[in-house]
């Protein structure tokens, strides 16, 4: 379902809120990411698609920030 949602976010904003790059000009898959990086998603509107590379990093410096603060996963 995750899928379905990523393709609705890329129909309503067709390029990457982060580095502002289309689909075409990444020539890489996207994903559906968090419009506030770290809420619990309960819509879809809580999401945004992003691609792949802004995405995955975004997800590693909130990741890497929480274990150096030394939150308990």
């Amino acid at each position: 379902w995750l899928s379905r949602i990523t393709v609705a976010c890329i129909a309503s904003s067709p390029r990457c809120p982060t580095c502002n790059r289309t689909k075409a000009e990444h020539r890489r898959p996207w994903q559906a990411g968090h419009v506030i990086d770290g809420k619990i998603v309960t819509s879809i509107t809580d999401l945004v698609a992003e691609c792949e590379q802004c995405n995955t990093s975004k997800g590693a410096r909130r990741g890497n920030a929480m274990r150096a603060s030394g939150y308990g996963w």
